[in-house]
């Protein structure tokens, strides 16, 4: 239509849903209407909701200024530097990129910074405020304010109220500043699990106090004096959950031999962080795992491609229904039914697309000569062309077959809408907007190889482990060492960024409310894939189901979650989130996978199993004992 608006049936919304587009330009963005949802593209755009419904507002690139109604808003700015109000009803907003200021108006807000230097506000009501990524300012207001700190180095100003802040996270590296301390009536969180008050000294700094967990600065408190510091005047998480959980990372790791060295994080239900590290990076060096130690996530890669994909979905620049011909017509030559597998089908895995990676040409290509195999550049066309002429696993939209080759057409469908490279989308949308340095896309960017963990495997199944160091031995990292894995498995990260991934993922910070849902709820029975019984899943799984590019289950005794896996040739990685204790846990290892050995047995796997029942177990208890201050 000529005023932008258009029926765009983004994930479960009802028929009568409109969204309404920007241009390149600068727009303005206002109309009558129920339940619109509008996106301003390119440009400085004015976007404002309908006052008395829900809105969901995204400003995408420019400087934009957004603001919602009376009732419950989902407002992002997107890239640029933006201005987000609230208004009423209880909002989040979501700074994206830039330097931004956001307000959450009346009600009970949550504001998350994202990266840049931002300033937040929450104006009235009980607000949550996370300036996450940057050097930020963060107001509380009036009203009862959690102000969180994860990263460090924010400015927290609490406001009015009974407030409290949270600092001195795993995650942290700087003090952070808290502005207006109220002894007796505001606490000190201390994100760091494992923490307790026998922990922390005081030293008198600057006219005020600073606050130091076994050595490091993790808050600085003006005006007040150490004296009047007391046990009450701080919060900590569960101190005894830290040690169960390191001690579950080292009995994963004793119990798998072969393993090299694990890496991981737990965000736990009251926002407390544990990060934990056990054996090696190298063992040539004998250097430890670390914060900075760079894991391949293999194909947790999946969920941020399809992230990329369904945000292009959202901006109106492809369709779930547009076909693999219509965006790749060469590539589409060597697919059977590419005139009518739809990117849906991709990114669910019931296109009936062959795995490139289960052709015999690429396993004796690769055992020929392992390191001439990951050392070479593959593009696309590479990959796509070892299942030219192959039989399919059925008709397009039939049944679930996993194929990493829908992953590597779906990075190039990217590449095509966009008309830039997957790994500049991927760090325009996920990477910058969450603050993450040591998160990659190995295939077209540089990475740090000095922080990249050593990867050994047992390349020809005679039971000896050897180094296959694809990204430590070649010359140019950017274009080669990962070339092979593509879209379907090429993105190295950190433990605590990977974490971060997944938080912003599933808490609603990088899709629209209807298009998450979509996401988790498009899906295929995977225990009926599978042919087994209902309820006979390894590992307590109840209910498994995979959707558009992520996993989602309920799990006997924990409840629902959402989850995906990665394995490249020497690394494993696990990610799972738990919505309904909001519970988040990362496990990356550097392992072979001998023959024989399923996923469910892998030390990765273990470790998160036994790190999130531990973590429910500590949690589910400390309800019951503590009901009042949970």
């Amino acid at each position: 239509m000529d005023d932008g608006t258009e029926n765009h049936g983004i994930g479960l919304r009802s028929p009568s849903l409109q969204t309404q587009y920007g241009t390149p330009n600068n727009d303005i963005l206002s109309r009558d209407g129920e339940n619109l949802v509008r996106y301003g593209l390119a440009g400085d755009d004015l976007i404002l909701g309908i006052i008395h419904q829900a809105n969901v507002l995204f400003g995408n690139e420019g400087n934009d200024r957004l603001q919602g109604g009376h009732q419950a808003d989902v407002i992002n700015g997107g890239r640029g530097h933006d201005r987000l109000l609230g208004d009423r009803g209880n909002d989040l907003l979501i700074g994206g990129s830039g330097d931004d200021f956001l307000s959450g108006g009346k009600a009970d807000d949550r504001l998350k910074g994202s990266s840049g230097q931002d300033r937040l506000f929450g104006d009235q009501g009980n607000d949550y405020l996370d300036g996450e990524a940057g050097y930020d300012r963060v107001e509380g207001g009036a009203g009862d304010d959690i102000l969180i700190d994860y990263e460090g180095g924010d400015r927290l100003t609490g406001g009015s109220g009974k407030d409290q802040f949270g600092v001195g996270g795993a995650l942290s590296e700087a003090a952070s500043i808290i502005t207006d301390f109220k002894v007796g009536t505001d606490q000190v969180r201390v994100l760091r699990l494992g923490t307790t008050f026998e922990n922390l000294t005081f030293q008198k700094s600057r006219g005020g106090t600073l606050v130091m967990d076994q050595g490091q600065a993790i808050a600085h408190i003006q005006e007040i004096k150490p004296k009047q510091l007391k046990v009450e005047s701080f919060v900590f998480g569960e101190a005894s959950l830290a040690h169960t959980l390191q001690s579950n990372l080292d009995q994963s790791l004793a119990e798998n031999p072969n393993a090299t060295g694990l890496g991981s994080v737990v965000f736990t239900p009251d926002g407390s962080v544990w990060q934990g590290f056990s054996g090696l990076s190298s063992r040539e060096s004998q250097t430890l795992v670390d914060a900075d130690s760079i894991f391949g996530i293999g194909s947790i890669t999946k969920p941020i491609v399809a992230t990329t994909v369904l945000q292009l979905y959202e901006e109106g620049k492809l369709d779930l229904n547009d076909t693999l011909s219509q965006w790749l017509p060469d590539l589409a030559k060597l697919v059977t039914n590419a005139d009518r597998i739809t990117i849906r089908q991709l990114i669910g895995h019931t296109s009936g697309i062959p795995d490139y990676l289960d052709q015999p040409e690429a396993r004796d290509q690769f055992l020929s000569d392992p390191q001439a195999f990951f050392a070479q550049a593959f593009e696309a066309q590479d990959l796509i062309s070892l299942i030219q002429n192959k039989p399919t696993s059925g008709e397009p939209g039939a049944a679930f077959f996993y194929s990493n080759s829908n992953f590597v057409l779906l990075g190039e469908i990217v590449q095509k809408v966009t008309g830039s490279t997957l790994a500049s989308e991927l760090r325009s949308r996920i990477f910058e907007p969450l603050g993450l340095s040591r998160t990659f896309y190995a295939p077209q960017e540089t990475v740090n190889r000095g922080n990249i963990t050593r990867t050994y495997s047992d390349l020809d199944d005679d039971g000896k482990i050897t180094t296959a160091d694809y990204l430590n031995e070649v010359d140019e990292v950017s274009k080669q060492g990962l070339s092979w894995a593509a879209g379907a498995g090429g993105i190295v990260s950190t433990a605590a960024e990977l974490a971060k991934i997944g938080q912003a993922l599933f808490q609603g910070e990088l899709l629209a409310p209807a298009t998450l849902q979509l996401m988790i709820n498009d899906n295929s029975d995977l225990i009926a894939a599978a042919n087994r019984p209902a309820g006979s899943a390894p590992n307590g799984i109840e209910r498994d189901f995979y959707g558009l590019g992520i996993e989602s289950g309920r799990l006997s005794g924990i409840g629902n979650f959402l989850r995906h896996n990665g394995a490249t040739i020497g690394w494993g990685a696990e990610l799972t989130y738990l919505p309904d204790r909001n519970i988040t846990v990362t496990v990356l290892a550097s392992q072979p996978t001998p023959k024989g050995v399923s996923e469910w047995e892998d030390s990765s796997f273990i470790s998160l199993t036994n790190n999130i029942r531990s973590t429910v177990q500590t949690y589910d208890d400390f309800r019951v004992q503590y009901p009042l201050t949970f």
